[in-house]
C-alpha cells in the first residue's frame, strides 16, 4: 500500500508539474505575439503621418503656381480686348411717313481696333428693333468686311443686298446711316460695296447709292434723336 501511495504521489507531481511548465510556456509565448504586435503598430503609425505631412507642403507650392498662371492668363485676356464708344443711327420700324430718327450711345468690343467698324456696322445690321435693321436681317443681308481704303471706309455687304426693293423711308436712311457711324470713327467718306465689288450701278433707290464713296454733313448728326 505505501508503494503504491508513493508511486501515485509521484505521478500527480509529475503532472503538476509539467502543467506550470506548459502554462509558462504559453504565457512567454503570448507575451512575445503582444509584443510583436506592438511593435509592428508603431512604425505603421509613423509611417501614415509622415505620408500625411509631406504632400501638404507639396499642394501648397502647386497652388501657388497655378494662381500665378491664372492671373497672367486673365490679364492677357484684359489686354486683348479694345472698345470705344460710338453713336449708332436708327429709324424706327414703322410704317409712317414720320418716323422718328434715333441715335444710341452703345460701347462696341473688339480684339484689335481695326475690328471695331466692322462690329459696329454688325450690331446695327442685326438689330431687328429698328427698320433697315429688320430688313437687313430678314433678306438675309450679313456685313461682309469693313476696311479702310485711301482714307475712305468702305462697307461691303453680301448679295443679298440686291434683293431688297428699297422704298421710302428706308432709301433715305440706309447709306445715310452707314456713313454717319464711319464718321463716328473719324472716316469723312464712305462707299458701300457689294461682295469686295463696286455696287453696279444705283441700287433702286434714286441716286442715293450709287458705284461712288459718298460724303456727309456733320449736320446731318443732328437730325437725329438721342435715347438711352
Amino acid at each position: 500500500m505505501k508503494k503504491y501511495a508513493i508511486v501515485n504521489a509521484f505521478l500527480i507531481g509529475s503532472l503538476f508539474l509539467h502543467s506550470c511548465d506548459d502554462g509558462a510556456e504559453d504565457s512567454q509565448v503570448g507575451g512575445t505575439d503582444n509584443n510583436m504586435d506592438e511593435e509592428q503598430e508603431l512604425p505603421e503609425d509613423d509611417e501614415e503621418n509622415n505620408v500625411d505631412d509631406e504632400p501638404l507642403d507639396l499642394e501648397g507650392e502647386d497652388f501657388t503656381e497655378e494662381s500665378d498662371i491664372d492671373n497672367e492668363e486673365a490679364s492677357s485676356d484684359e489686354e486683348e480686348i479694345v472698345s470705344e464708344t460710338v453713336y449708332l443711327y436708327y429709324i424706327e420700324d414703322t410704317e409712317e411717313s414720320d418716323a422718328q430718327r434715333y441715335k444710341e450711345q452703345t460701347t462696341i468690343y473688339a480684339a484689335v481696333e481695326d475690328e471695331l467698324y466692322w462690329a459696329a456696322i454688325h450690331t446695327w445690321a442685326s438689330d431687328k428693333d429698328h427698320m433697315v435693321g429688320d430688313v437687313l436681317v430678314s433678306h438675309g443681308v450679313d456685313v461682309d468686311y469693313v476696311a479702310e481704303n485711301d482714307g475712305v471706309a468702305e462697307v461691303s455687304f453680301s448679295e443679298e443686298l440686291y434683293d431688297i426693293d428699297f422704298h421710302l423711308p428706308i432709301n433715305d436712311v440706309f447709306h445715310e446711316q452707314v456713313g454717319l457711324m464711319m464718321m463716328e470713327f473719324g472716316y469723312e467718306s464712305t462707299q458701300i460695296l457689294v461682295n469686295g465689288e463696286a455696287i453696279d450701278g444705283p441700287l433702286l433707290i434714286g441716286d442715293q447709292i450709287t458705284d461712288r464713296p459718298f460724303r456727309l454733313h456733320e449736320d446731318r448728326k443732328e437730325e437725329y434723336e438721342e435715347r438711352n
